[in-house]
């Protein structure tokens, strides 16, 4: 069983880290693990901070999904999304009988190669959605959800290299998490792993999530468009080396 003590500390922590999260995410439309999972890590434990940040950054995909619904190419999200159920059940059973800190650093890890790779490398363009590709994407994004709530990188660089603009990005991206997140919740409800203080911790940090939402909207609309690939691979490295720091530590 897991639990959180819900003490003042812990929840001024967990609400200044939540806000972060949600600017990023509504920004960018990925992230908000990557954020938060390491930084609540130290606030309590891996596992703990694994399922609070599952459980709001699902509230926060609603209105967001909703928001960019009309740009959702079922074609281009299916087969993400197809793969990332797929990778769901594996992930769950590492939350379960794995350190969190071992899958975090091996995530953290992987995300900056991959990144730098895109940085500095000839970009990887395909002329169209790859199916295989895709599938193996969206795979390995299901596993990170369940078992580090850091589902983003592997959808980011498979976007990044099919293109589309910012409008296609985030709707592919919120068309794939949203679905995968209701029904993690799920098993995790079904695996009791979400506990009264998780529950409480996560209300209270509900305002905060509602305000970040708005300050990263705001940002989002004087973002250009040719500078977005380059801003999403930046918080993409800063954050993977934000999780390998405090997972090191």
């Amino acid at each position: 069983m897991i639990g959180i003590s819900v003490e003042l500390h812990t929840v001024a922590a967990t609400v200044a880290i939540m806000f972060m999260a949600a600017v990023i995410f509504s920004h960018t439309s990925f992230g908000f693990g990557l954020v938060s999972v390491p930084l609540l890590t130290i606030v309590f434990g891996p596992k703990e901070a694994v399922v609070v940040t599952l459980i709001v950054s699902t509230i926060l995909m609603v209105p967001l999904l909703y928001g960019v619904r009309h740009q959702i190419q079922v074609s281009r999200a299916m087969p993400l999304l197809l793969g990332s159920l797929a990778g769901l059940p594996l992930g769950l059973l590492i939350l379960h009988r794995v350190e969190a800190s071992i899958i975090g650093l091996f995530t953290g890890s992987v995300v900056i190669v991959a990144s730098l790779a895109l940085f500095f490398w000839p970009p990887i363009q395909l002329q169209r959605p790859h199916l295989a590709i895709a599938l193996l994407a969206g795979l390995a994004s299901g596993f990170l959800k369940t078992s580090t709530s850091m589902s983003g990188p592997p959808l980011v660089l498979y976007n990044l290299s099919v293109g589309g603009g910012i409008s296609l990005f985030r709707a592919t991206l919120l068309a794939v998490f949203l679905p995968s997140s209701i029904i993690t919740l799920a098993s995790l409800i079904i695996l009791e792993l979400i506990t009264v203080d998780i529950l409480v911790i996560a209300t209270i940090s509900l305002p905060a999530l509602a305000l970040g939402a708005i300050a990263g909207s705001a940002l989002r609309k004087r973002t250009p468009n040719r500078s977005f690939r380059s801003i999403a691979l930046a918080i993409l490295i800063a954050s993977a080396t934000s999780a390998l720091i405090s997972i090191s530590a």
